[in-house]
């Protein structure tokens, strides 16, 4: 009888030894999981190399992504696909990861394209509030040399008229002129003049054209340097655009000038 208890009890041993575990199919098997208490949860497969090959809907995490762009999915057999909200990953802005922050060099200024009012090059520029610009037109500068001005005439270029100048624009370059109120304008010309055989006490004029010369106009007379001293000399206006020149022979015999070169110079006002 003990000898039967003996087998029997090992024989009980045996099957609960030998006895295969029971395999669950969450997939099938399973109603209401809850897994908010697991001590891990790892859905994904992991690693640092995609797989070459997957079925639709496995997904696999590769761990050294950036953090955001870890996930991917298989959208079809064997096709991998980064999830991500919207579909646009950014992987670094200028060469840089993580939270990003604005530094001398992100851009040039050849890359500002979309801004229509500046002038210059890749390393200088000069932008202005709005509005056109011509050549030749002129920036104003606040204190801290930005440019208000959105480019208007020069209004005299930086020159500014005075005693004895002028200046003009009408939106092109400037014009630099004289002020006849206080600098006079002054009119020259070398006349040869051959003047007749002069009677003791008498006088003969010659006429000399100079184009802006004026009833008024002072006369300053250069006389060749072969002028007879006995002879006596005058010049002034006599009509418009016309100089006299008149000689007197003060001697007691007659004299023949021969033709010398006289200067006239005019001061005028213009």
């Amino acid at each position: 009888m003990k000898q039967w208890k003996l087998e029997l009890a090992a024989f009980f041993l045996s099957v609960t030894i030998l006895w295969p575990q029971t395999v669950v199919d969450l997939r099938t098997q399973s109603k209401s999981v809850d897994f908010s208490s697991a001590v891990s949860t790892q859905p994904s497969k992991t690693g640092v190399t995609i797989p070459a090959t997957c079925l639709t809907g496995e997904s696999f995490f590769k761990l050294n992504a950036p953090a955001g762009q870890n996930l991917y999915g298989c959208t079809s057999p064997n096709v991998w696909t980064l999830q991500s909200s919207g579909g646009i990953t950014v992987a670094s802005v200028f060469g840089r990861v993580g939270a990003v922050t604005a530094q001398t060099g992100d851009y040039s200024l050849t890359q500002l394209s979309d801004v229509t009012v500046k002038q210059g090059n890749g390393t200088a520029v000069q932008m202005f509030g709005g509005g056109s610009q011509q050549a030749n037109d002129c920036a104003k500068f606040d204190g801290t040399g930005n440019i208000v001005s959105s480019g208007g005439t020069c209004a005299g270029g930086g020159l500014q008229a005075g005693l004895g100048i002028t200046t003009t624009s009408s939106g092109g370059p400037v014009t630099v002129g004289v002020d006849s109120a206080y600098i006079p304008g002054i009119l020259t010309v070398l006349a040869n003049v051959d003047f007749a055989n002069l009677a003791s006490l008498t006088c003969a004029d010659q006429t000399v054209s100079l184009t802006g010369a004026a009833i008024g106009n002072a006369v300053a007379a250069g006389w060749p340097s072969s002028f007879n001293a006995s002879l006596l000399g005058t010049m002034w206006v006599s009509a418009a655009n016309t100089i006299t020149i008149r000689v007197c022979n003060l001697s007691g015999g007659p004299i023949n000038p021969a033709a010398a070169n006289f200067r006239i110079t005019l001061v005028r006002s213009l």
